[in-house]
C-alpha cells in the first residue's frame, strides 16, 4: 500500500483538528453512563449516522506506563484487552506514524461478528502527556480477513494526561502520579441488519468494559518480563485452567517463569488460582510470578489452534531448556460432550404458631407435600415444646421426617432440608442443628429459656422449612454444536434469495401479463395441487407455465413467497384473498394463518361475510370463531345488511347458525316451566284463595318474565322472555301432587344484570353445597344472598302456563294450570370481586408448559370449564389468565413457566433487534418468529408484551409488562430480598431497551416499611384471599402504610372513591403534600 507525503499530512491534520474539537467543545457531550469511576458520553457523529463515544477515567499510574499498556503493539495489550484478537504491523510512514492491521473478536454477546480494520496511527509524547490517534484507510490491496467484516474507524484516539494523585492507596505504585484518560471512538461497524441505536449502545458498553479492564490490569505493567521463549497470540485462561486441573506439577517444572496468576487475577479466575495453589501444595502470592514449565504444557495433549482465540501474551524462558521454539501437538480435542444434571425441586412451607408458650401438648405436627407424577412425597414437621425425651426437657426440638404410606415401598429420595425460625417481627432466631439424629431425618433445637425472651410479648413463632429434593437425574449428550434455529434461518434466507435471483428456475406463473419465475420442486413440495399438476402430463407441465386469471399479481406473489420462505409480509392486508388462494392450491399452513388473522378482525358488520367465506372454503377455525362471535352479538348482527343477505341467499347457513346457538337461542316458543314473580301493593295485583285453588289476577302493565328450563340451569344457561299484556286475566292454578315446596330457588336480578342477560349474554351460576353461591355474566360477579319475603311476597312456579295472545277481555280463555311450588324467599345479589389467580394456579399447576412436550395432565382445562369451576366472570377470568401468562395450546389452557417466558423474551427481543421486526405488523412478526416456539405461544407473547404506537403505525415493546415478567422471575423463587440487591439484579436482567421503574412493581410486590435495610417481597394481587375483609387485613399486616396508586392494582374494578369507601372501616386516610396515604388505625 503506497501513501504519498501529501496524503499523510492531510490525515494528520484531519486527526488533530477533530480530536482537538472534541476536547474543547464540552457542550456537545451528553452523559450516558456513570459507574465505577468511569464516565461515558455520546454525541452525534458528522461522518456517519451514528454516535461519537467518549470515555473518561483515572488511574494511579504515570502516562508512560498507561501508554505501554494500551499501545496496539504492546506486549501487555493482549493480557487484559478481551476485544483484540491480533494486531499486525504493516508499514512505518515516518516518526510516530505507522500503518496497522487490527483484528477484533466477536462482541456484544455475539451480535457483532469479528471485525478488522486498516488503521493509520499517530503517536505523540511529552513529559506529561501521551497521545495515540487512529483513522482507518480504504485499501484494496488488503482485503478483509476471511470470515471477518471490514469496519471503518473515523478520527478516534486516546489522550493520557498527568495529574496529581490524591489517593493514599497502596495501589499508587511507589509514585504520586495519576493519569487522566480520555478516549474517543467513532467506528462504522457495517452491520446492515442491526439498528444503529443498538450499535451505539453496544459501543458504549464496550468502551466501559475496555476502561474497566484497563484499570483492573494495572498490576501487569509492573512485572519485569524476561526474554520470552516465544509468543503465543492470546492463549486462553480456560486452557490453562484445564491443564492445571488435569496435570501434575513437579518441582522441576515449577521453576519456569510465566505470568499466569497475574492474568488470572485480572480476570478474577479464582478457581484456577486455587487449583494452582493446591497443586503446588504451597501458598502463592498473586503479586509474584507463578512458575510453571510451559514446555510441559505444549508437549501435553493440547490442540494449539485453540490458543489463537484467547487472552494470554507473554511466556518466560525455561532455564532448563534452551529450545525457544513452540512445539505444536496434533492430538485432537474431544468433540462429543455430555452433561449430567441432578434436577432439584424446592418445597418451602411457613408454619405460624400463635400463643406458643401456652402449648402443653407433647408435640405439634403438620405435613408438607411435593406432588409428583409417580408418587406424592410427604414430610412430617413436628415441634416438641418440652423436648422429645427425659434428658432434654429444657430444649425445644424441630424434627422433620419423610412419611411413607404403609402400602408403598420406601423409595430412596435424596433431599436436604433446614429450619428457619422467626419471631412475630420476622427476626431470625438462631438454632443449632443435631449432627446425627437417630429417630428423625433432620433436627434443629434451641433452649427454651433462650427462645422465650425473643418471641414475647407477641408469643408467636414462625417456622419455615425448606426441603431441596433431588427428583430426577438427566444426562444429555452433545455430539455437535449444530444450531438448528440458525440452519432454518439460513435455509429460509437462501430460498428467498433463490426466488429473487431466479437461479435454475424451470417454471413460470403468469398473472395479469406479469411473470413469476419459480421452481417445480418447491411448488410441488409445498402444495398438493401443484404436485398433482406437475407430476402428470398436464398442459401446464408441457408448457412450463401456469396462467392464473382470477387473482391479482400481489396475491400470487405473496403465495409464492410463502411457499419458498414460510413468511408473508402482507398477511393482514391480503388475508381474504390469500385464504381463498391458499385453499385453492392447498397451502394449508398459509390458510391457517389467514384464518387466525380474519378471526381477530371479526366485527358486527363483517361477521356474516366472514362466516360465508369460512363455509365456502372449509375454514373450520374461522367458522367456529364467527359462530361464537355471532352468538355473543346476536341482537346487533341480526339488524345488519349481511344478516339480511344471509337470510335471502344462504338459508342452510342460517339454519346452522341457529342450531349453533343451542338451547340459548330458542326464543320462538315457551320453555317447559315459567317463573312468575307477583308482588303485592301494586294496583290490581292480588292472590285469591278459594277451596284449595289459586286464582291469579294481574294488572294491564308490562310484565318481565324470566323463562328457564331447569335442565339448562344446570348447564349455566338462563333466558329472558318479555311479554306485553294489555288487559287483566284470570287463570286457575292447582297444587300439584305431590307438592314440592323446596325444589327451586328464585333469583332477583338487578337492572343492569337483567339488561345484560336480555341482550343474550350467558348467566353463570356456581356454588357448592353449604357454601356461598355466585352468579355472573361476562364482566360482573355477584354473591347470592337469601332474603325471606314471607308475608309480603309470594312466588309461584307453574308448569305449562298458557299466556293469552289476544288482548280483549271477552276473548280470553282461562285455562287450568298446576302449581309446582310456592316460594316465600328469594335470592338477592351483592356485587363482589373474586381474585381467581390462586384458584387458576392450583388447577393448572400440574400442567406447566416449559417449551417441551405435550400435556400429561389427566385434567385438561378450557375457558368454559374454568368458568364452571371458578366463581368469576368471564372478563375477570380472561384478565387473570393474561396476568398469569396462561396460553391455549392444542385446544387446552397451559400455564407458561416464568423461566421459559423469560428465555423466550430474550430470544424474541434479539430477533426484533436484529431484523427490525417492529417495522412490520404484529401478526407478520409473530409468523416470522414461529421457529422459536409454538405459534400460539408466540402470538400470545406479542399480545402480552407489545403495544401499538400512538400514531397507529407499527408497535413497540411493552416496557411495563416485560419489566414485571423479569421481576416475577426474581421474586417468585424467594420469600424476600433486600431492595437494593433486587433493583441491581432486576436492572441487569431486563433487555437493554427496557428501563425499570418501581411503579411497575405495584400489584406484584411490596416494599416492607418496617425493616432496615428495605426488603421487597413477592405479593401478587391475583394471589389474595377471596374474602374482601381478609384481603385488606392481609395487605395491612404486610405493609402498614400504602399510597393510593399502590392500592389500585389490588382493587381493579373500583375507582378511587370506591376504594376510599371500602377501606374506611379498616384504616385511616390522610393527605401529605398532595399524596394520598392509607394506614392501619393503630399505625
Amino acid at each position: 500500500m503506497v501513501l504519498i507525503q501529501g496524503d499523510i499530512q492531510q490525515i494528520v491534520w484531519k486527526l488533530r483538528c477533530e480530536i482537538e474539537l472534541f476536547m474543547q467543545n464540552k457542550d456537545m457531550w451528553n452523559l450516558k453512563k456513570n459507574a465505577q469511576g468511569i464516565k461515558i458520553y455520546g454525541a452525534p457523529s458528522r461522518h456517519y449516522h451514528g454516535m461519537v463515544i467518549k470515555g473518561e477515567t483515572k488511574m494511579c499510574m504515570s502516562p508512560e506506563k498507561v501508554y505501554d499498556m494500551i499501545h496496539p503493539t504492546s506486549e501487555y495489550r493482549f493480557m487484559w484487552d478481551a476485544h483484540v484478537d491480533k494486531c499486525e504491523f504493516l508499514q512505518e510512514l515516518g516518526p510516530g506514524l505507522v500503518l496497522l492491521h487490527q483484528v477484533m473478536r466477536p462482541s456484544f454477546m455475539g451480535c457483532f461478528s469479528s471485525r478488522d480494520t486498516i488503521d493509520f496511527m499517530l503517536q505523540e509524547e511529552s513529559d506529561s502527556k501521551r497521545i495515540c490517534l487512529v483513522h482507518s484507510l480504504e485499501s484494496s490491496d488488503l482485503p478483509p480477513t476471511p470470515k471477518h467484516v471490514r469496519a471503518f474507524t473515523y478520527p478516534s484516539g486516546m489522550i493520557i494526561e498527568k495529574t496529581e494523585c490524591k489517593s493514599q492507596s497502596t495501589y499508587c505504585y511507589r509514585n504520586a502520579n495519576e493519569s487522566q484518560i480520555t478516549c474517543f471512538l467513532q467506528v462504522k461497524m457495517n452491520a446492515k441488519s442491526i439498528p444503529q441505536s443498538i450499535i451505539d449502545s453496544s459501543l458504549m458498553s464496550m468502551m466501559q468494559s475496555y476502561l474497566l479492564a484497563l484499570r483492573k490490569a494495572k498490576d501487569i505493567a509492573w512485572k519485569p518480563l524476561e526474554k520470552p521463549i516465544g509468543r503465543i497470540l492470546s492463549p486462553t485462561l480456560h486452557i490453562m485452567d484445564q491443564f492445571i486441573g488435569q496435570n501434575p506439577v513437579d518441582e522441576r517444572t515449577s521453576k519456569a517463569r510465566c505470568d499466569v496468576l497475574e492474568v488470572i487475577s485480572c480476570y478474577q479466575e479464582n478457581s484456577t488460582e486455587e487449583k494452582t495453589k493446591k497443586m503446588l501444595k504451597k501458598s502463592v502470592d498473586t503479586n509474584k510470578q507463578l512458575v510453571i514449565n510451559m514446555q510441559l504444557i505444549l508437549q501435553n495433549s493440547y490442540n494449539l489452534t485453540n490458543l489463537y482465540h484467547t487472552n494470554f501474551a507473554m511466556l518466560s524462558p525455561d532455564p532448563y531448556n534452551s529450545n525457544d521454539q513452540l512445539v505444536k501437538c496434533e492430538s485432537p480435542c474431544p468433540k462429543n460432550t455430555s452433561q449430567t444434571e441432578i434436577r432439584v425441586e424446592r418445597v418451602s412451607h411457613q408454619w405460624t404458631v400463635k400463643n406458643f408458650t401456652h402449648c402443653y401438648q407433647e408435640y405439634l405436627e403438620y405435613f408438607v407435600r411435593l406432588p409428583r407424577p409417580d408418587e406424592n412425597l410427604t414430610w412430617s414437621i413436628k415441634i416438641y415444646p418440652k423436648g422429645n425425651g427425659e434428658n432434654n426437657k429444657e430444649f425445644i426440638f424441630l424434627c422433620l421426617n419423610r412419611v411413607v404410606p404403609l402400602q408403598s415401598k420406601l423409595s430412596k429420595i435424596g433431599f436436604k432440608s433446614r429450619f428457619i425460625m422467626r419471631n412475630a417481627e420476622r427476626k431470625e432466631i438462631e438454632m443449632r442443628v443435631h449432627p446425627s439424629p437417630s429417630h428423625s431425618d433432620y433436627v434443629s433445637y434451641i433452649k427454651r429459656d433462650v427462645l422465650y425472651p425473643q418471641i414475647l410479648p407477641h408469643d408467636v413463632i414462625i417456622v419455615t422449612v425448606e426441603i431441596d429434593v433431588a427428583v430426577e437425574i438427566v444426562t444429555t449428550s452433545n455430539e455437535d454444536n449444530f444450531s438448528y434455529t440458525d440452519s432454518i434461518k439460513h435455509f429460509i434466507n437462501d430460498s428467498e434469495a433463490m426466488l429473487k435471483s431466479h437461479t435454475f428456475s424451470d417454471f413460470e406463473i403468469e398473472v395479469g401479463g406479469r411473470i413469476i419465475p419459480a421452481h417445480r420442486c418447491m411448488l410441488a413440495a409445498r402444495s398438493t395441487v401443484f404436485a398433482a399438476m406437475l407430476t402428470h402430463q398436464t398442459h401446464e407441465t408441457q408448457m412450463g407455465r401456469l396462467v392464473i386469471p382470477d387473482f391479482d399479481f400481489e396475491v400470487i406473489s405473496e403465495l409464492v413467497r410463502f411457499i419458498y420462505t414460510g413468511r408473508c409480509r402482507r398477511l393482514k392486508e391480503l388475508s381474504h384473498d390469500l385464504l381463498v388462494v391458499a385453499d385453492k392450491y392447498r397451502v394449508l399452513d398459509l390458510k391457517i394463518r389467514c384464518e387466525r388473522v380474519l378471526a381477530n378482525s371479526l366485527t358486527v358488520e363483517n361477521a356474516c361475510d366472514l362466516l360465508v367465506i369460512a363455509d365456502t372454503h372449509s375454514a373450520s377455525y374461522l367458522k367456529e370463531k364467527a359462530l361464537d362471535f355471532m352468538h355473543q352479538n346476536v341482537s346487533q348482527i341480526t339488524t345488519t345488511q349481511g344478516w339480511t343477505l344471509l337470510l335471502n341467499q344462504r338459508q342452510e347457513l342460517v339454519t346452522e347458525v341457529v342450531q349453533s346457538f343451542g338451547k340459548v337461542s330458542k326464543r320462538k316458543s315457551l320453555p317447559q316451566f315459567s317463573i312468575l314473580q307477583v308482588k303485592p301493593g301494586e294496583k290490581k295485583k292480588e292472590i285469591h284463595h278459594r277451596n284449595g285453588d289459586r286464582k291469579l289476577k294481574m294488572s294491564d302493565e308490562e310484565m318481565d318474565s324470566i323463562l328457564a328450563n331447569f335442565k339448562d340451569v344446570q348447564e349455566n344457561m338462563m333466558e329472558l322472555w318479555k311479554e306485553e299484556i294489555a288487559s287483566a286475566r284470570m287463570q286457575k292454578l292447582k297444587l300439584s301432587q305431590p307438592y314440592r315446596p323446596q325444589s327451586y330457588k328464585l333469583v332477583e336480578l338487578p337492572e343492569n344484570l337483567l339488561a345484560q342477560v336480555k341482550s343474550g349474554q350467558k348467566l353463570y351460576i356456581r356454588g357448592k353445597p353449604n357454601d356461598k353461591a355466585y352468579i355472573s355474566v361476562s364482566n360482573e360477579t355477584y354473591e347470592l344472598v337469601e332474603q325471606n319475603h314471607a308475608g309480603s311476597s309470594t312466588f309461584l312456579i307453574c308448569e305449562n302456563l298458557q299466556v293469552p295472545t289476544c288482548k280483549q277481555n271477552d276473548e280470553q280463555q282461562p285455562q287450568d294450570s298446576t302449581i309446582c311450588t310456592m316460594i316465600s324467599s328469594i335470592l338477592t345479589t351483592n356485587y363482589c370481586y373474586i381474585p381467581c389467580g390462586k384458584m387458576i394456579r392450583r388447577l393448572l399447576n400440574d400442567d406447566i408448559y416449559d417449551g417441551l412436550g405435550k400435556s400429561t395432565s389427566k385434567q385438561q382445562w378450557t375457558v368454559d370449564k374454568l368458568l364452571l369451576a371458578i366463581p368469576s366472570n368471564e372478563q375477570q377470568l380472561c384478565d387473570a389468565l393474561k396476568q398469569l401468562h396462561v396460553c391455549e395450546i392444542d385446544g387446552f389452557l397451559r400455564l407458561l413457566s416464568v423461566n421459559y417466558l423469560i428465555n423466550l423474551t430474550d430470544r424474541i427481543v434479539r430477533e426484533i433487534r436484529a431484523n427490525n421486526l417492529n417495522t412490520i405488523s404484529v401478526e407478520e412478526a409473530a409468523a416470522d418468529l414461529e421457529e422459536l416456539g409454538l405459534i400460539s405461544v408466540i402470538e400470545s407473547w406479542f399480545k402480552w408484551f407489545t403495544v401499538a404506537n400512538d400514531d397507529g403505525q407499527g408497535w413497540h415493546l411493552n416496557e411495563k409488562e416485560i419489566s414485571r415478567l423479569y421481576a416475577e422471575g426474581l421474586l417468585s423463587t424467594v420469600e424476600s430480598m433486600e431492595l437494593k440487591q433486587f433493583l441491581d439484579a432486576w436492572k441487569e436482567s431486563v433487555p437493554v431497551e427496557i428501563e425499570t421503574q418501581l411503579s411497575y412493581l405495584y400489584g406484584i410486590a411490596l416494599i416492607r416499611d418496617n425493616t432496615s435495610p428495605e426488603v421487597i417481597e413477592y405479593f401478587p394481587s391475583y394471589d389474595l384471599p377471596a374474602d374482601r375483609n381478609e384481603q385488606i387485613k392481609l395487605m395491612f399486616e404486610k405493609k402498614r402504610i400504602w399510597k393510593l396508586e399502590q392500592l389500585r392494582p389490588y382493587f381493579p374494578t373500583n375507582n378511587d372513591a370506591q376504594i376510599h369507601t371500602i377501606l374506611e372501616k379498616h384504616c385511616r386516610c390522610y393527605n401529605d403534600d398532595g399524596v394520598t396515604y392509607f394506614a392501619r388505625r393503630h399505625a
